[in-house]
């Protein structure tokens, strides 16, 4: 028999109607709901589309993965799970089949979100993620690579940062922005963007800048962005690509990726508006993006039960009109 779960419905502040289904029906109108969205999204915003050309399932070991880094072009990857897994980082290959590991000391590992690499030398690790909203700041994890991806272990350097517009009282529903979930990285800076949970139906994402070279840092937001009015969960950002630039930035989100411009291009200031917007062929957990050559993008997934999909590695194709 199923285990049933109670939904509560106020009809009036003075009454309320409570409702028990089985979870499996929960989880169809949660699937319902986001397929609806990922429909109406792609209707009404944009003709371009991000279509699946490749796929290929993870090893059991990156069921969470949670951050992916492009080499050569898309003929090697860098990727790593998120929190309640060792703090290791995946050499793999095109196909997802694991080459070799490498073991990450002296870092923080709460919650490992996005990655980004300079293409010089340093790898960073964002340790930001805060579903419940508690962690007041975060930690950027600097991982010198220069000896290259075969080595056996690396040593991180921790990078903290505050929020110095976390809430001193109650936080409100409207403020639950503090979820760091994507990451790049230009120059001597690191764009930060939020994944926020304020509004059902309105997508917002506070952007934070952070300079790696300083331990102990207090942010402000620089900017907040409106990106859409799908659903919460179909279009929160989870990952993004700059390729060391600041003048355009992709965010993916579960159903769309997102093209950002600066409108300050050249100068020392940042300010960004939404350019273009492309609808994902399908709905899964993605949790990171890389720009690959010829309008192809590489997209890790995280396994997902109620999605019903397995931990991927996928390649998209970007339509051009």
């Amino acid at each position: 028999m199923a285990k049933l779960h109670s939904i509560t419905l106020v009809v009036k502040p003075e009454q309320k109607l409570n409702i028990k289904w089985p979870r499996q029906h929960i989880r169809q109108v949660i699937t319902l709901l986001t397929s609806f969205y990922l429909v109406c999204s792609s209707v009404s915003i944009s003709a371009q589309h991000a279509s699946l050309i490749f796929e290929a399932e993870l090893a059991h070991e990156l069921q969470e993965c949670s951050g992916l880094i492009a080499l050569e072009n898309g003929k090697y990857f860098l990727a790593h799970n998120d929190s309640g897994c060792e703090p290791i980082l995946y050499l793999i290959s095109q196909d997802a089949k694991i080459i070799h590991q490498i073991r990450v000391e002296g870092s923080s590992h709460v919650d490992w979100e996005d990655m980004s690499f300079d293409g010089m030398k340093h790898l960073y690790i964002a340790d930001c993620g805060n579903n419940d909203q508690s962690r007041r700041g975060g930690v950027i994890n600097r991982i010198d690579i220069s000896k290259g991806f075969f080595v056996d272990t690396v040593f991180a350097e921790q990078i903290k940062f505050q929020f110095g517009d976390y809430p001193t009282t109650k936080m409100k529903r409207n403020k639950k922005h503090f979820d760091i979930e994507a990451i790049c990285t230009s120059g001597d800076s690191i764009l930060m963007f939020t994944k926020n949970r304020d509004r059902w139906f309105c997508n917002k994402t506070f952007l934070y800048l952070l300079i790696p070279n300083t331990k102990q840092q207090k942010l402000l937001p620089i900017q907040s962005l409106h990106y859409g009015n799908a659903f919460l969960y179909e279009n929160q950002i989870s990952g993004a690509w700059c390729g060391n630039s600041t003048d355009q930035v992709y965010l993916t989100s579960a159903s769309q990726l997102i093209l950002l411009q600066n409108q300050r291009s050249g100068s020392d200031t940042l300010s960004y508006k939404l350019n273009r917007k492309y609808t994902y062929t399908d709905l899964s957990q993605k949790e990171a993006v890389c720009i690959l050559e010829k309008n192809k993008v590489a997209v890790c997934q995280e396994s997902n039960a109620i999605l019903k999909s397995a931990a991927m590695l996928r390649i998209y194709k970007l339509s051009e009109k």
